[in-house]
Parts: C-alpha cells; sequence; structure tokens
C-alpha cells in the first residue's frame, strides 16, 4: 500500500494527472479495486481487495456490466436473471456461465472467485495491425478532399509502423457518412488490398490506399469519417517469405528518405515534412477549437505568468 500511494505521489508530482490503483489477487479484482478506489474519496486513491475485511460488500458496489470482460449484451442477459452485481456474479454456478457466457465468461467468474485464469503480460504482444482515422469537421463530399484526409492517416500508420520496426502486408480503406441529415442517403463501405511486398514505406502504402479508395468512394454521400488500417504486421527482420516470388531487396534510398522524414518531425513537430498529397489547407479538418490546453506535452500550451 505505501508503494502504491508512493507511485500515485510520483505521478501527480511529476505529471499533474491524477491516478488510481488497485490491487487484488487476480487481475480481474485488481480492476474491480481500482474501478472502486476512483470513486470513494475515502480510499485515498489505493485500494487492495485481497486485504478487505468486505470483499463481498465491495463487490456488491460494482454493477455487472462494470466487471471487466462482461459487455452490454452479457449483461442485460443476467440482468434478466436477477444478477445485478458482481457478487450475485461471483455466485452463479459455473455449468450455467459457461453454457450461458463460454470460456470467457466462466474464467471471469474464477478470477471474481480469487482463482487467476488471466496471465499478466510483462511483455505486451506484437500487434496485428495499425489504424488512423478521424472524423471531419464538416461533411466531405469531393474525392480530392478524402484523398487528402488518407494521406493524413496513411502518413500516420506509416509512422508509427516504422517506429516499431515492423511492415504491412495489406491496406484496409473504409468511409461512413454522416448520420444526422435527416433524409440523407446512407452508404458506408470498406475494402482490403494486399501490398505488392511487405513495406513501411508512406509512398507504397499510399499507392495502394488511394486505389483501394477509388474503388469504395460513391459521388452523391457526405461523409463524416474516414481511416485506414494496416494489416498483417511482421518485424522488419523476421517477414515472411513467399515460395512463388523473388525474395525482397531492401532500397537503401527510401530507407534514407523515411528515416529523414521521420527525425525532421520528431525534431521540429508533427507535418513539419509531409507528402504532397496531405494537402495543404486542409478545409475538412475536425473542429479542435475546444480542445483542453496540452500543458504536459505541447511547449506552446504551457501557462505564461506575468509579473
Amino acid at each position: 500500500m505505501a508503494y502504491s500511494q508512493h507511485i500515485r505521489e510520483t505521478v501527480r508530482r511529476w505529471t499533474g494527472i491524477p491516478v488510481a490503483i488497485g490491487l487484488g489477487p487476480t487481475k480481474t479484482l485488481a480492476k474491480v479495486a481500482n474501478k472502486l478506489s476512483k470513486k470513494n474519496s475515502d480510499l485515498d486513491g489505493v485500494l487492495d481487495f485481497g486485504a478487505s475485511p468486505d470483499p463481498d460488500g465491495l463487490l456488491e458496489q460494482v454493477p455487472v456490466g462494470d466487471v471487466w470482460g462482461i459487455g452490454r449484451r452479457y449483461a442485460a442477459m443476467l440482468e434478466r436473471y436477477g444478477v445485478v452485481n458482481a457478487r450475485q456474479f461471483r455466485d452463479l454456478p459455473r455449468d450455467f456461465v459457461k453454457r450461458k457466457m463460454t470460456v470467457g465468461g466462466l474464467h471471469t467468474l474464477l478470477e471474481l472467485q480469487g482463482i487467476p485464469c488471466i496471465d499478466l503480460e510483462s511483455i505486451a504482444p506484437a500487434k496485428k495491425s495499425v489504424t488512423a482515422s478521424r472524423s471531419f469537421g464538416q461533411p466531405v463530399t469531393r474525392i480530392e478532399e478524402m484523398r487528402e484526409a488518407l494521406a493524413v492517416n496513411t502518413s500516420r500508420v506509416a509512422e508509427r509502423l516504422r517506429k516499431a520496426r515492423m511492415v504491412a502486408n495489406g491496406v484496409i480503406v473504409w468511409g461512413r457518412p454522416t448520420n444526422f441529415i435527416e433524409g440523407e442517403p446512407q452508404y458506408a463501405n470498406s475494402a482490403f488490398s494486399a501490398l505488392p511486398g511487405a513495406s513501411a514505406h508512406t509512398g507504397e502504402i499510399l499507392q495502394v490506399a488511394m486505389q483501394v479508395l477509388e474503388r469504395i468512394f460513391r459521388k452523391g454521400y457526405h461523409y463524416k469519417k474516414a481511416g485506414v488500417m494496416l494489416s498483417g504486421l511482421e518485424p522488419i527482420g523476421c517477414r515472411q517469405l513467399s515460395l512463388l516470388t523473388p525474395v525482397p531487396t531492401s532500397d537503401p534510398k527510401a530507407e534514407r528518405l523515411m528515416a529523414v522524414l521521420d527525425r525532421a518531425n520528431a525534431h521540429w513537430g508533427r507535418d513539419t515534412l509531409r507528402v504532397a498529397a496531405c494537402g495543404i489547407r486542409q478545409d475538412w479538418k475536425m473542429k479542435q477549437a475546444a480542445r483542453s490546453p496540452q500543458y504536459t506535452t505541447c511547449r506552446a500550451d504551457l501557462p505564461e505568468v506575468k509579473a
């Protein structure tokens, strides 16, 4: 408990961000303790579930829908059976939970009973995909604006890919219309295309993404959001090869170009250098006039004191 308080106080002192810490014999119980420590000011931001003299009372304070691993549909089903809190769910027969909620639900039940079923991950698993999407500040009807938005999103995911030292094998592009214009025809679509070869080069990925956009874009619709996902991720040094195609060779010139791009944007700020397809004015950009200042991450947002 003392060490948890030390962590909490250090984070607040260094960043100004309040945090809550939950401890428990299982991952699910630790999450329950974390949720309760946020709601109860008497706990001073830290709760050790295993040391509580009244664990049943704690579980009764947690709605069943707030238990990690129980979604809205399962919560609605459980409520029809009169199960409204975590304690009632914990006391259900195991056969009933497995029949109604599969093995995943059974693991959640056992975790609430103090039996560990979900391993702690000391190393995060490798990502299988990476996504970037943004809502538009105003409805978009022209494919030229969609191309700009797609170029920005593709630049973002490609940059993340290179930072993680990975390459992608496929591209998914999607577009979604606004739902708030009465009588407006609705159309949403997505499509996938494989890359010619595993790559993290912005230009190569963008070329394929633009081809996918041409397939799914339809005139006459007011698009509100668009995005891109890169799939089939592999470590850059351990990519899977094909028996039917030649072994891919690296392009030192392209690699140096992407390295210069990333270094410039990391040093001078995002979009200092960007591909021309991203556009200049970007009238479609999300409106962020009411965004809170970024005191901890943006030097320009630091408050000024005039004496």
